[in-house]
């Protein structure tokens, strides 16, 4: 890197409008608002999180040109382990920024005797499939963002919820429905999440996240869709749902943030008339376009949409990297 170019210092909150704006020079087609890093910064607030995250900027201009961070995961946490990312604006990429930011962190977690970094990249872009193959990391899952054209007839209908008693006593209903105010409906459907989400794909064990942060990160962003969030009851227990939420930079869209049932009551059929739901939902109420994420860890899901008609756009590699901290070694990553 040229220090004579460029400036590293410790990122700050206040940057959210410069990284908004460095992100989607980056990717124009995965746009992100100032709104979303900030409700990021939020989140990860946590007590027990740790975050270490630089910004270079340009001596010249003082424009934000890179970011990296370096940060616990809160779905997956473990004091030993991090996610790691590099940013660069396109105009400054090859001039040794990005790896100048990953060294930077690299270091912080050693020194933290971390045992393993996680990461991802894009597959549409060479440069940092290289970088990240170089620095060491392995591919451990790949996962794809997917979207569904509602203009389109679904190519194979998915099936209807069976008629032959599995369901006897499931109520389908909405959020918006049973009240999206109502503390004790937010507490029932926090308690769902949590533990239907025990289960999901993850580079290590799933942490329950607290009911502050669940509201933070569902109920409080702008994005928030009470009649999108589709709920299947028995009693007064949540036992399955499909959550939609809205897509502030593409009006038409509706983003598909999660879909998860209840152990005991899988194989019922409840996950795939929750989806159907809220395909019919979308089309009836004029948008254009479901967006969601698959993983290749997770085959019923990512089978329900193939089947609902969703496509893949963008695909990412995620990778670990071994420290050789202590109780490092491939079986924690």
């Amino acid at each position: 890197m040229d220090a004579t170019r460029y400036v590293v210092r410790p990122r700050s909150t206040t940057d959210a409008l410069a990284e908004s704006r460095l992100r989607n020079r980056v990717h124009p087609d995965d746009p992100i608002s100032v709104e979303q890093i900030a409700r990021n910064d939020r989140f990860l607030e946590a007590p027990r999180i740790f975050r270490h995250s630089l910004a270079a900027e340009e001596r010249r201009s003082g424009e934000l040109v890179a970011t990296g961070s370096l940060y616990n995961s809160p779905w997956a946490f473990d004091p030993d382990r991090y996610q790691i990312g590099v940013l660069v604006d396109p105009a400054h990429q090859g001039g040794g920024i990005g790896r100048h930011l990953y060294l930077a962190l690299e270091a912080v977690a050693a020194a933290r005797h971390g045992t393993t970094l996680w990461s991802r990249v894009r597959t549409d872009e060479p440069r940092s499939v290289r970088f990240f193959e170089r620095a060491g990391f392995v591919e451990r899952r790949r996962t794809w963002d997917s979207r569904l054209d509602l203009a389109k007839p679904v190519p194979v209908a998915p099936a209807r919820i069976r008629s032959d008693g599995t369901t006897e006593g499931v109520v389908f209903t909405t959020l918006s429905e049973e009240g999206a105010s109502r503390p004790e409906v937010l507490h029932r459907l926090h308690r769902l999440e949590s533990e239907s989400a025990t289960d999901d794909p993850r580079m290590a064990p799933t942490t329950p996240i607290s009911f502050e942060q669940f509201l933070e990160i569902t109920v409080r962003k702008p994005e928030f869709l009470p009649e999108g969030i589709f709920l299947a009851r028995v009693g007064e227990e949540y036992v399955a749902l499909t959550a939609l939420s809205r897509v502030l930079s593409e009006p038409d869209t509706l983003h598909v943030d999660y879909t998860g049932t209840l152990r005991p009551h899988r194989g019922r059929g409840l996950g795939t008339e929750l989806k159907r739901r809220s395909v019919e939902y979308a089309r009836a109420a004029g948008y254009r376009f479901l967006r969601t994420e698959n993983d290749s860890m997770n085959r019923p899901i990512w089978a329900i949409n193939e089947r609902l008609g969703f496509r893949p756009e963008r695909t990412y590699i995620h990778g670990a990297k071994d420290l050789g901290g202590p109780g490092g070694g491939p079986s924690s990553a």
